[in-house]
């Protein structure tokens, strides 16, 4: 029951974050960024939130730009969500889609 509730509180983080990132920070138009997922803590206070950025040599320079505007992700996260905490939100980059572009070539040269 509880690891339900966790998952949803966690796919609506990501829904919300995905679509305020889109919609209200402006990143440069070559920049695409993907909220792969999201790990709340159970007292949802903290939300690891894991980003792929496309082209990956921008990766840097945009996840500065997030962390830059985190507090008006939060702002916008909080009249989004019905939630006791709005948790404080900290930006990863997802090595998981490196990891699996890397075992794609090193398939594809054999």
């Amino acid at each position: 029951m509880a690891g339900d509730r966790m998952r949803r509180v966690n796919e609506l983080v990501r829904h919300h974050v995905a679509e305020i990132i889109a919609r209200e920070i402006e990143l440069p138009l070559d920049v695409f960024v993907t909220i792969t997922h999201v790990e709340t803590a159970p007292d949802l206070k903290t939300a690891a939130v894991y980003l792929t950025v496309l082209p990956d040599h921008k990766r840097v320079s945009t996840i500065k730009m997030i962390e830059s505007r985190r507090g008006v992700i939060r702002k916008c996260l909080s009249k989004r969500m019905k939630t006791k905490f709005i948790p404080h939100l900290n930006f990863l980059f997802d090595e998981r889609e490196i990891k699996a572009q890397r075992i794609f070539d090193v398939m594809d040269s054999i």
